[in-house]
C-alpha cells in the first residue's frame, strides 16, 4: 500500500500538534456509502477520501466519559430511519430508530431522574432509555487502513419497537413513548442511513479517551464538515418511494455550504432523520401562549423551558417541515414570543429576517424538470399540502377550530399600530382535524397562485392574473456639453411598449399605469486633489449628498419642459425610443468623467392595483472609461433574489447585468441624513415599539431640542454600507443607520408622510460565510484600492460642529471642509474590522479614520504592501 497516499488523522490518545490540528480544521472529507445490510444491527460499509481523492484513516477513535457505560466514537454519529407512507391526504414522513439511548452509570446502579424514561423493573435494573432520534456511536467500527471502513450499529433496529414498550413513560407526562410512534421494523420501506462526519481533532478539546478536556489542548473544529445519506431497501429490492424534497445546493445558495447545527451537520436530508415528528419525546406538552403570544421558555428548569416551546398548534416545532418553515418565515409569523430550545439565541424566530420573499418557494425545493435544485419530491410544497407544512409560516391559524389570524391580518394590524390578532378572519375553510381536504382548495394549479409574488423573479415567475412584467433596456448613451441622448426600450411582458404622445402637463405616460421610471445621471469630477476620480461624485449638480440628477420619462414627454428638461422621439421599428436631455442643472458638467446613466423606478398599474419593480439598468457614456465593477450582483441574487432598494426603484439580483445601479447614489460623498430630521417630526413621528427601543439604545431622545443630532452619521458610500450590513452583529460596534426619507407629521389631522428608516447591525445576522469575500465580489477584484479612489465622508458638518438639525441639513448639500473622512483602503476595512486593535493597526499604517476633509492623506496609506494581491497578506487569500 501506497502511505503516501492516505490522509491519518491521529489518535486521541495523545494531544494534537498544532499542525496535525490545522490539517484536520481544513480538511474537507467525502463519505460514500456503498452498501447497508439489517439481519439485526445493522452492517454499513462506507469509505472516506479527501478532495484531493486520497483514502483518510484513523477515524476510529473513542472516548467515554465517567457517567457512560459504553464509549462512543468522537468524530462519526450514524442515524437510520425509515420512510412511513402518506394516508388519507398524508404526507410520507421520516420516523427514527435511533430513539433509545444507553443507560448512564447512575441510571444502570438504579438512580432514574424523574425526567428519565427507562426500562427499569421490579427485578431487573435499566438497559435503556428513551430519547428524542439521535445518532448511533456506540457500535463497533473497522478501519481496513485503506479509506474503507465497517461499522456495526449498537442498536438492534429489528428490536428497537420491543424495547420502547418496556419504557416508562415519565410522571411529568413531557417524555411518553407513544411519542416515539410506530417503531415497526419492515424491510419492505424505504430507509435511509446518514453519517456524519466533524467535530473537533483528535487530541483537541474533549475527544480523548476520557472525554475530558482539562489541560488538552482547546478544541479545534473541523471547518468542511461530511454529511451522507444512502436511501436503500433492506430486503435488496428496487426504491420506488422516495421523499426528497430539498437539496443542500438549496441551502448553500445563502448559506455557502456552513454547518449550520449540532457541530456537524448541514445536509437538510441528514437533518430530516432526526428532525422527525418524534423530536417532541422529552418535551410533549403544548407551549403556553397569551393570544397570540408564546409565554414559555422563560423560568423554571432547562426541559422545562424548552418544554413550553416544542410543540405549538400541536405541532412539534422541531419536526424539520415545521422548523425550516418557522425559522426561514421569521419576523413575518403571526405568533410572537418564539424561542425554540428556550436557548436565547438562534432560535429566535421572530428576529430572523429572510432575505428574499418568504414566497419564493422553489427557492429551497423544485421539482420543475429545469431547475438546478431539481429534486424527485421538490413539488411536495404544492401537490401534497399538509397541516405540518403550511401552519408552519400560517402559524396564526388553529386549524382544529378553523379560528386564528391570517398573516394578512397581520399586516392589516400592524398597518394600523394595534395587537396582532386584533383583526381575525380565520381559515376560509373552517375546521380541519386532518389532511384529507386539504387538495380540494389547495392543489398544484392553485398553491403557486396563493404564493404568487406582485412582481415576478426566476423564482416566483407567476403574478396574479392582469399584472404586467415589465423589462428595461439601455442600447446607448451619449453626451455633448449641452445635451444628454440615450437609446432605450422596455417591453411590457415582452411587447415594447409605446407611450402617450407628448403633451403639457403630462405624468402618467402609459396607459393603464401612473408614473414611470426614469434616468439618473451619474459622474465625478475632480475633489481632494483627485483630478479623475475612479468613483461617482455628481459635483456641481445642484444635488444634496452627492446624489445623481433624476429625469423622469414623463418629464421628457411633458411640451412644456422640452427646452429646460428634454424630448422623447421614437419609438423606432424595434421599440427603442430616444431621450434628448437638456438643460444646465440636467447635462454632465464639463471635465466630467464616468458620465454614466440608469433606467430606474417603476410604473404603478392602475387595475389590478400594483407597483410593477423592475431590475434597473446602466449604460455608460460613449467611450468613456467604465466605472470599476467588483460586485457580481447576479450573487446578490442568490441570497436576495432580487434586492429592492428605495421601494422598488432601484432593484438588482438575479438577471442584472454590469455595473451596480446602486452605486451612482451610493458614493463615497454620501452619509446618512437622519441628523436632519426636525424637532416636530422627531417628536410626534409613531415609531413602533422595535425602533423605540432602537432609539433608547442610540441614546436618542425624541423630544429634546435638536433632538435629531443624536442620531449617529455614518457613510452610505457603497462598500462601506454593504460590508457594514453584513457584518451586522459581528462587528464590534455593529452599523447603525438613520435616514430620513422626506417625513413630515400633520399634527392637525394626526397624520405623517414620508419615511424615518433605522438600520440596527445588532439585528443582522450575516448567513453565509462572513469572511468568504466572493459571496459577492467578483474573483480578483478585492485585494486592494485602486488609485484615485476617493475618501468616504462619515460626517458632513457644515461648521467645527452642527449645532442645529437645520445645519445638519445644510451640511448635506456639498463637501465641506469640516467634513470626517476615512481614507479609501482603510474604509474598506474598517467597515467589517472595526475593533480598536484593528483600528489602530490600520492608522498605525497610514489609514485615517474620521480625519477633517482637509487633513486626508490617502497617499499615506501604505496597507497595500503588505495586503494588496500576491503579497505576504493578500486580502483574497486572508479571507479564505
Amino acid at each position: 500500500m501506497d502511505l503516501t497516499a492516505l490522509v491519518n488523522v491521529g489518535s486521541n490518545t495523545t494531544a494534537a500538534t498544532p499542525a496535525a490540528a490545522a490539517a484536520w480544521q481544513s480538511l474537507a472529507p467525502q463519505v460514500t456509502v456503498t452498501s447497508v445490510t439489517i439481519n439485526s444491527a445493522p452492517v454499513v460499509k462506507f469509505t472516506v477520501k479527501d478532495a484531493a481523492g486520497k483514502a483518510i484513516v484513523g477515524l476510529a477513535n473513542y472516548s467515554q466519559s465517567s457517567t457512560a457505560t459504553v464509549k462512543g466514537l468522537t468524530n462519526l454519529g450514524f442515524t437510520l430511519a425509515k420512510l412511513v407512507p402518506g394516508t388519507n391526504g398524508d404526507p410520507s414522513k421520516w420516523v427514527s430508530y435511533n430513539v433509545i439511548r444507553p443507560v448512564t452509570v447512575a441510571e444502570q446502579g438504579g438512580t432514574i431522574a424523574a425526567t428519565a424514561s427507562c426500562n427499569k423493573t421490579a427485578t431487573a435494573a435499566a438497559t435503556w432509555c428513551g430519547t428524542y432520534p439521535t445518532t448511533d456511536t456506540q457500535g463497533t467500527l473497522v478501519d481496513n487502513g485503506d479509506g474503507s471502513y465497517q461499522y456495526t450499529f449498537f442498536r438492534d433496529v429489528t428490536k428497537v419497537k420491543d424495547l420502547v414498550a418496556g419504557l416508562t413513560d415519565t410522571a411529568d407526562g413531557l417524555s411518553k413513548k407513544a411519542d416515539l410512534g410506530d417503531l415497526s421494523y419492515d424491510p419492505t420501506l424505504t430507509h435511509r442511513l446518514g453519517i456524519q462526519l466533524g467535530g473537533a481533532a483528535p487530541g483537541t478539546g474533549s475527544n480523548n479517551p476520557t472525554a475530558n478536556s482539562t489541560g488538552a489542548p482547546a478544541s479545534v473544529n473541523m471547518v468542511n464538515t461530511a454529511n451522507a445519506v444512502y436511501n436503500f431497501r433492506p430486503d435488496g429490492a428496487a426504491v420506488t418511494a422516495s421523499r426528497d424534497i430539498v437539496k443542500i445546493d438549496s441551502c448553500s445558495s445563502c448559506h455557502q455550504g456552513q454547518v449550520l447545527a449540532h457541530g456537524s451537520r448541514k445536509d437538510p436530508n441528514y437533518c430530516v432523520t432526526c428532525h422527525t415528528d418524534q423530536i417532541r419525546y422529552s418535551f410533549s406538552m403544548e407551549a403556553p401562549a397569551s393570544g397570540f403570544t408564546l409565554t414559555g421558555g422563560i423560568t423554571g428548569t432547562t426541559q422545562q423551558k424548552r418544554a413550553e416551546q416544542a410543540v405549538v398548534n400541536g405541532r412539534a416545532v422541531g419536526n424539520l417541515p415545521n422548523f425550516l418553515h418557522k425559522l426561514h418565515m421569521g419576523n413575518g409569523l403571526v405568533k410572537q414570543g418564539y424561542n425554540y430550545n428556550a436557548n436565547g439565541g438562534a432560535m429566535l424566530f421572530n428576529e430572523v429576517t429572510f432575505p428574499q420573499n418568504v414566497n419564493n418557494c422553489t427557492t429551497c425545493h423544485d421539482g420543475s424538470a429545469t431547475a438546478a435544485i431539481k429534486t424527485a419530491n421538490g413539488d411536495n410544497w404544492k401537490s401534497v399540502p399538509s397541516l405540518l407544512a403550511c401552519g408552519a409560516c400560517h402559524d396564526g391559524i388553529n386549524f382544529a377550530t378553523g379560528t386564528g389570524a391570517t398573516l394578512a391580518d397581520k399586516a392589516k394590524d400592524l398597518a394600523a399600530k394595534v395587537a396582532i390578532g386584533t383583526t381575525q378572519t380565520g381559515h376560509v375553510g373552517g375546521a380541519k382535524a386532518n389532511n384529507a381536504q386539504c387538495v380540494l382548495c389547495h392543489d398544484a394549479v392553485t398553491i403557486p397562485t396563493y404564493h404568487a409574488a406582485e412582481n415576478a423573479s426566476p423564482h416566483n415567475p407567476t403574478v396574479p392574473v392582469g399584472l404586467k412584467n415589465f423589462k428595461y433596456e439601455i442600447k446607448s448613451a451619449a453626451a455633448t456639453a449641452t445635451s444628454v441622448t440615450v437609446v432605450f426600450k422596455i417591453t411590457a411582458d415582452g411587447t415594447p411598449v409605446t407611450f402617450l404622445a407628448p403633451a403639457a402637463g403630462m405624468a402618467n405616460p402609459l396607459t393603464g399605469f401612473t408614473g414611470a421610471p426614469g434616468f439618473l445621471l451619474a459622474y465625478a469630477k475632480t475633489q481632494d486633489g483627485v483630478t479623475t476620480p475612479i468613483d461617482y461624485n455628481n459635483l456641481g449638480n445642484g444635488q444634496s449628498n452627492a446624489q445623481p440628477v433624476s429625469v423622469s420619462i414623463a418629464s421628457l414627454l411633458d411640451t412644456a419642459k422640452a427646452t429646460t428638461v428634454g424630448t422623447l422621439a421614437g419609438p423606432d421599428t424595434s421599440g427603442y425610443y430616444t431621450a434628448t436631455i437638456v438643460g444646465t442643472a440636467n447635462v454632465f458638467p464639463t471635465g466630467a468623467v464616468l458620465r454614466t446613466v440608469a433606467l430606474q423606478g417603476y410604473f404603478t398599474q392602475v387595475a389590478p392595483a400594483a407597483a410593477r419593480h423592475t431590475l434597473s439598468v446602466v449604460k455608460m457614456v460613449g467611450t468613456d472609461a467604465a466605472r470599476r465593477s467588483v460586485v457580481e450582483p447576479n450573487k446578490c441574487g442568490n441570497c436576495h433574489e432580487v434586492f429592492e432598494g428605495h421601494g422598488g426603484n432601484r432593484n438588482i439580483g438575479l438577471g442584472s447585468e454590469g455595473i451596480v445601479v446602486c452605486l451612482v447614489c451610493h458614493n463615497p460623498g454620501l452619509v446618512t441624513s437622519g441628523r436632519g430630521i426636525p424637532d416636530v417630526t422627531l417628536a410626534n413621528w409613531k415609531f413602533t415599539t422595535a425602533e423605540d427601543a432602537i432609539l433608547t439604545a442610540w441614546g436618542v431622545v425624541k423630544t429634546a431640542v435638536n433632538g435629531a443630532l443624536g442620531f449617529p452619521q455614518v457613510s452610505n458610500n457603497f462598500k462601506d454600507m454593504i460590508h457594514g450590513i453584513h457584518a451586522g452583529k459581528d462587528r464590534t460596534n455593529p452599523i447603525a443607520i438613520a435616514r430620513n426619507r422626506g417625513a413630515s407629521v400633520n399634527l392637525t389631522a394626526g397624520t405623517q408622510s414620508g419615511a424615518i428608516t433605522l438600520i440596527d447591525g445588532n439585528e443582522i445576522g450575516f448567513p453565509g460565510i462572513l469572511n468568504n469575500c466572493e459571496s459577492c465580489h467578483k474573483a480578483g477584484t478585492y485585494s486592494t484600492v485602486p488609485a484615485n479612489t476617493l475618501v468616504s465622508s462619515f460626517e458632513a458638518n457644515i461648521a467645527a460642529a452642527n449645532t442645529t438639525t437645520t445645519d445638519a441639513v445644510n451640511a448635506l448639500k456639498q463637501p465641506n471642509v469640516y467634513d470626517k473622512v476615512t481614507t479609501p483602503f482603510t474604509a474598506a476595512c474598517v467597515s467589517c474590522h472595526d475593533a480598536a486593535t484593528a483600528q489602530a493597526h490600520m492608522t498605525l499604517n497610514g489609514g485615517q479614520i474620521l480625519v477633517l476633509r482637509t487633513a486626508a492623506n490617502t497617499a499615506g496609506e501604505s496597507c497595500a504592501v503588505c495586503h494588496s494581491a500576491g503579497k505576504e497578506f493578500d486580502a483574497a487569500v486572508v479571507h479564505k
